[in-house]
């Protein structure tokens, strides 16, 4: 994904579909402040489980920070 740092991904396949779950985080943020405040899980999509992906969702998205 362009402009991201993606990692920690977990493969499973529905049907004849592959689902890639990911940590993303933008490579504008520093490391590791940008990971841990700023990181968002999401899917991507393929009919191989090598690639190529293509996104679908933010799983979970921004939190409130003040928590």
């Amino acid at each position: 994904m362009d402009g991201y740092f993606v990692w920690g991904g977990s493969l499973i396949k529905v049907d004849s579909t592959f689902h890639l779950f990911a940590s993303r985080w933008k490579k504008d943020g520093a490391f590791p402040e940008g990971y841990r405040q700023n990181s968002e899980i999401v899917r991507a999509t393929s009919k191989s489980p090598l690639g190529p992906f293509k996104f679908e969702e933010i799983v979970i998205g921004e939190r409130d920070s003040k928590r």
